[in-house]
């Protein structure tokens, strides 16, 4: 009888475990694509052209965000690190990059503070024309964003990362 308690509780616990983070993968991308909408919105109204979501970099962003969640330190990737991330698995002919990170409570809250901050705000309405967002949610559930931006004329539509 034990031996059977014992095998249902590690097959439970191997369920939590599996199950644990599919769910955040699945709440961050949510977060994710809620915050391209709010993005995209503040685009349209300051006259600039939609971004699209790009696969890799919407990969590399999910990681980005995830890392400091679990540092719980809030910081920008090396330039250098960045640039070859992207030239490796995005493409090495981009023409501009450029980053933003927040931590917040809300979706809303996050791209509220983004866009209060002019530096923030011109990387969010710039010349770019893809992005990659990750959102990722710490033990006590304050939301780590990370936003890169990328301007590269030859990606297209079929490098769009599927919404949820």
């Amino acid at each position: 009888m034990a031996r059977i308690a014992a095998r249902i509780a590690a097959l439970l616990l191997g369920i939590a475990l599996v199950s644990g983070p599919a769910a955040a993968d699945d709440a961050g991308t949510a977060n994710a694509f809620a915050l391209l909408a709010l993005l995209n919105d503040a685009r349209q109204a300051a006259g600039a052209a939609p971004l699209i979501m790009q696969p890799a970099l919407h990969a590399f962003a999910s990681a980005w965000a995830a890392e400091p969640s679990i540092q719980q330190r809030l910081d920008h990737p090396s330039d250098t690190s960045q640039v070859a991330w992207i030239e490796s698995n995005v493409t090495p002919r981009w023409k501009h990059i450029g980053e933003n990170i927040a931590l917040a409570h809300s979706v809303r809250e996050a791209h509220d503070v983004l866009m209060a901050s002019a530096i923030h705000r011109a990387n969010a309405l710039g010349d770019f024309t893809h992005v990659g967002i990750g959102a990722a949610r710490d033990s006590a559930g304050q939301l780590w964003v990370a936003y890169n931006f990328i301007t590269a004329p030859e990606l297209n539509q079929r490098d769009v990362a599927a919404r949820p």
